[in-house]
């Protein structure tokens, strides 16, 4: 571990994706891997290289749509994310949406997905994040949400 600062952003959802910033111009994403034990790799591999400071992941519930096996596999997907965490010692904290939303603008677009994908086309005009890799901008934004917001208290 080095002394560089940086912020993990979880966004455990099916199509989620997973963002590490360590400076608003050092930015890695990955899409949500197939299996929690690649989904630990990428985290032991962050937590080797830098000095996490904070992890937010998204407090999630189920959703209306969904039917009863899929909410339950999607919570039962998020305890496991949160046991990794844990054993991991990481801190983390659990942000629901309408907070970590507060970084993004929320006159750029129509639906929340495309308000997301507009506002890190501005943040990080380096990045070419596609907007059907929605669940990526959100883990960014979740990160940025910590950078700004959590790594200074």
């Amino acid at each position: 571990m080095t002394n560089v600062k940086a912020v993990i952003g979880i966004d455990p959802g099916k199509k989620g994706a997973l963002a590490l910033i360590n400076g608003l111009d050092n930015i890695e994403i990955y899409d949500f891997p197939n299996s929690f034990s690649l989904f630990y790799q990428i985290i032991k591999k962050w937590d080797e290289q830098f000095n996490i400071k904070a992890v937010v992941l998204e407090k999630v519930g189920p959703l209306a749509v969904q039917g009863k096996k899929a909410a339950f596999t999607f919570g039962q997907n998020a305890g496991v994310l949160e046991g990794v965490l844990i054993g991991m010692e990481l801190s983390y904290q659990l942000v629901p949406p309408k907070e970590w939303q507060k970084v993004v603008n929320k006159r750029d677009g129509r639906t929340p997905k495309e308000r997301a994908s507009n506002t890190v086309r501005k943040l990080f005009p380096h990045l070419n994040i596609p907007e059907t890799k929605d669940g990526r901008a959100d883990a960014l934004l979740m990160a940025y949400y910590g950078w700004t917001r959590l790594l200074n208290e």
